[in-house]
């Protein structure tokens, strides 16, 4: 399993940077940004200061 800071392979896509939103496909967050509204909290979190609330949280990377 790979967390946010976990090196991705040198085959795969480059990763997104931690200040960019990134899309979540399923779990609950804990956003501690002032960057996303509401409605864009439901789909996207800022790994830069966004945490998981739920045990598992699926990042689409």
């Amino acid at each position: 399993m790979l967390s946010s800071t976990t090196p991705m392979p040198s085959a795969a896509a480059e990763m997104p940077s931690a200040a960019r939103s990134n899309d979540y496909l399923s779990g609950e967050v804990e956003h501690q940004d002032c960057i996303l509204d509401a409605a864009d909290q439901q789909n996207f979190l800022t790994l830069c200061v966004s945490r998981a609330k739920s045990e598992l949280l699926v990042l689409d990377l």
